[in-house]
């Protein structure tokens, strides 16, 4: 029997002083292009979930922070074998910029109590659950 391989990826919510989260919009990269989703990525081999979002952080939008500085406030398990921790900024410096544009068309601060359609779902879910403390785990079939 073959056994489960996972993949893992981690999501940066990135709140600001106004209690509004920055979402990029992907394009390009063959998952929710067109939609609103966090700066996030894969974790690499031999990487801590908590590197992977550092790296992916000042990779994505120029943003440098230490690990104290993160908070790990999610964790979500996909039916398409991957494990996503969501983990909370509210301290950095700088201001966020598009850094692979290839990959990001745009950068918008977002009040997530409003719902639209633009969203990637699992991660408006799991960030609204995330930042409401409505638990450490979530489950989506899609």
């Amino acid at each position: 029997m073959e056994r489960l391989k996972v993949k893992v990826a981690v999501y940066m919510i990135l709140l600001n002083k106004d209690g509004r989260v920055l979402f990029g919009r992907r394009s390009n990269t063959g998952w929710q292009d067109g939609k609103l989703s966090l700066p996030s990525g894969h974790v690499d081999p031999g990487e801590l979930p908590t590197e992977s979002a550092i790296r992916e952080l000042e990779e994505e939008v120029d943003i440098a922070i230490k690990p104290e500085q993160i908070q790990i406030k999610h964790i979500a398990y996909r039916k398409d074998n991957y494990i996503d921790f969501y983990f909370l900024v509210r301290d950095w410096a700088g201001n966020p910029i598009i850094m692979e544009p290839s990959k990001c068309s745009e950068l918008v601060w977002v009040d997530i109590n409003i719902t639209k359609d633009e969203f990637a779902p699992n991660v408006l879910l799991a960030t609204k659950k995330a930042l409401n403390g409505q638990g450490i785990f979530s489950e989506f079939t899609e």
